[in-house]
């Protein structure tokens, strides 16, 4: 494999100063030093950039509510940049461009048809009405939960939200509810987001993943509900 002409330089520094030169200590010392407060530096100015846009954001959206207008469509969303002033460090739990968002979003939209598929389940199976002891969570019921935990929190389900929608899909016949899920699944598999900041081979991987798990749904909801 080779190296940069610099990554080469800085590689025999460093060998020669584990040998114990201590020329080449010193520099390698001095080296380091000077690449550690630079880290430093940009990341103190990565925190102070995305701590202004945090309060700009946050001002923005107070003042808009106090309009009674819309709220403002931010990215990076102010509520998901979370700032540790201990450590100096930052991160975005969320969407930072408009293509990220409609990722989020179909996938909380999966989330939703996997409730619906534990709900159809309930309507469609003796054994899901009757399960029996020690019988484990639902698999569409434990995928829909789990992926509303790894959500950035804006995209998660509001207080009673799930047990809302579950009520609803309570209150439909079982033909109804058929029928809305093969609507519902039939529009999210044709609308799914391109995201050009995943490789071809990565995106390849995702779908493959997420084929195989609906298929694995499909396939247990055949058997009874899995």
């Amino acid at each position: 494999m080779e190296l940069p002409a610099l990554q080469a330089v800085v590689r025999a520094m460093i060998m020669s100063a584990l040998k114990g030169n201590r020329l080449t200590q010193r520099y390698a010392i001095e080296y380091l030093e000077r690449k550690e407060e630079r880290h430093f530096r940009a990341r103190l100015e990565r925190f102070a950039r995305l701590e202004k846009l945090k309060v700009q954001g946050e001002a923005q959206i107070a003042e808009h509510r106090r309009q009674g207008m819309p709220p403002p469509d931010l990215l990076p969303h102010p509520d998901d940049i979370v700032l540790n002033h201990q450590t100096t460090e930052v991160w975005i739990n969320g969407p930072e461009f408009p293509e990220e968002v409609a990722v989020f979003e179909h996938v909380a939209e999966l989330r939703n048809l996997a409730l619906m598929q534990s709900a159809l389940w309930d309507k469609t199976s003796e054994a899901r009405k009757n399960p029996p002891k020690g019988e484990g969570i639902c698999a569409a019921l434990f995928f829909a939960t789990l992926t509303d935990t790894v959500l950035p929190r804006r995209f998660r389900w509001r207080d009673g939200e799930a047990v809302g929608l579950m009520m609803d899909y309570a209150g439909m016949t079982r033909r109804d509810l058929e029928r809305r899920y093969a609507i519902e699944n039939d529009r999210l598999m044709r609308a799914k987001p391109e995201v050009s900041l995943v490789s071809l081979a990565m995106q390849t991987e995702i779908d493959r993943l997420s084929a195989e798990f609906f298929d694995r749904l499909r396939r247990a909801g055949a058997e009874g509900g899995g």
